[in-house]
């Protein structure tokens, strides 16, 4: 899904030493090194009555999914990456819409309880919000990494965005008209929903930048023509025998969409991945009980923590790839 409303972005960054133990030291990283995206946090979280929205409407603390968000990715690029919120801004207000409408705490608490009346179109004034918290210039500056807007539902977010100059699909067509030098990525999350849903936001991210990286993403072709990113989302489905990691929406062994609960066991390559670039065409069964027995969360993380991450180029593409999704303006071929 493109947009949420079941009631989400910028780099040249630091990089420091760091240790790896246990599982993490198995991934054949021979330059152990973190990177640390500085993010601005924008929350919209406008007072209903005499609590903000998120709590009025008994949906869960921003700042406590980011936190748990945040620990996630560490932990799934193996200590790689580390956010971290340089600022956090609350703002008591619904976000602009791109027709010029806003809603009133009222409105949006009747739409809410009625379960209708939600203003329509319901696409967010990204020009609006890059033009009011000056991200271009703080961006271009490099005060700010990554941007994070928090929101509920039918506040008009895309999962994801890309702004700035060569800006590019990011699971959304990009922001038009923003002068930045820098390309940055607006994720937009929902305090209606958990961490899972952001994990899944990053997971299309992902999926997108790596697509343009390797050129295309098309995991029908025959097998000697694949790309390394076609051949780690391999299903059993497409290409039974085969399967490797999947895809944010489907695990190895998924026959539909967000199956991610199926007990059916296939042939995967996914433990594999962990060694990559030294594939050695390895491959076990596997069904759901790898990856959460259907938890949307647990999933996620499975998949990320597959994701290579070793150090070097192969086929003139970068091993770890997490380098692409977060520090894409680095890498000619990710910006």
């Amino acid at each position: 899904m493109a947009k949420w409303i079941g009631v989400i972005a910028l780099t040249g960054l630091g990089l420091v030493g760091v240790a790896f133990t246990g599982d993490d030291a198995k991934v054949p990283l021979d330059k152990r090194k973190q990177i640390k995206p500085k993010v601005l946090v924008i929350n919209f979280d406008p007072s209903c009555g005499r609590a903000p929205l998120h709590e009025a409407a008994r949906w869960n603390d921003p700042r406590k999914l980011t936190k748990e968000y945040i620990a996630d990715v560490k932990k799934c690029s193996g200590g790689y990456v580390q956010y971290q919120v340089t600022e956090w801004k609350d703002v008591n207000n619904f976000p602009v819409l791109k027709d010029g409408f806003r809603y009133t705490a009222k409105q949006y608490m009747d739409c809410l309880q009625s379960g209708k009346g939600w203003h329509d179109p319901d696409n967010v004034d990204y020009v609006a919000i890059i033009k009011e918290f000056d991200l271009a210039k703080r961006v271009e500056e490099r005060e700010i990494d990554e941007v994070w807007l928090w929101g509920g539902p039918y506040f008009g977010y895309w999962e994801s965005t890309m702004a700035g100059k060569g800006a590019y699909w990011c699971n959304s067509g990009p922001v038009e008209g923003v002068e930045c030098p820098r390309i940055f990525v607006i994720m937009g999350f929902n305090y209606e929903r958990g961490v899972g849903e952001m994990l899944e936001d990053l997971g299309h991210r992902t999926e997108n930048i790596l697509a343009k990286v390797f050129g295309r993403w098309d995991n029908l072709k025959p097998m000697e023509e694949l790309n390394a990113w076609e051949r780690f989302t391999l299903i059993d489905k497409h290409r039974p025998g085969h399967a490797a990691c999947g895809n944010v929406h489907y695990a190895p062994n998924s026959e539909s969409d967000y199956q991610w609960g199926n007990q059916r066991k296939v042939l995967s390559s996914g433990d594999d991945w962990l060694h990559y670039p030294r594939l050695t065409g390895k491959k076990r069964l596997v069904n759901c009980t790898e990856w959460g027995n259907g938890d949307c969360r647990e999933h996620h993380r499975w998949w990320f923590r597959h994701l290579p991450r070793a150090s070097g180029r192969t086929d003139g593409k970068l091993n770890n790839w997490w380098d692409y999704v977060i520090d894409f303006n680095s890498y000619e071929e990710s910006r």
